[in-house]
């Protein structure tokens, strides 16, 4: 359906507010892919998105964590020569 976001702005009309009429949306044709090909789509492709949602969260905790700690550091907070370099 985003595919078909252009398709859609272009049949907009109106002078201050652009509308679409429902019956320009109905008379569309929306190509969808057969369901087997969608499910065997999702099987192949399940542990990559997860992969994805769990690296996406990671970053966000690294952030988070860079965000707590470079303060704190550039203020002296944190003293570098304390931490052991093992």
């Amino acid at each position: 359906m985003l595919s078909l976001r252009d398709h859609f702005n272009g049949l907009a009309q109106g002078a201050t507010q652009q509308n679409i009429s429902k019956e320009k949306v109905a008379s569309t044709i929306a190509l969808a892919p057969p369901r087997p090909l969608v499910a065997t789509f999702d099987q192949l492709t399940e542990s990559t998105f997860s992969q994805i949602q769990r690296l996406q969260r990671q970053i966000q905790n690294l952030r988070r964590t860079r965000d707590l700690l470079l303060p704190r550091l550039l203020s002296g907070q944190i003293d570098m020569e304390a931490i052991d370099h093992a």
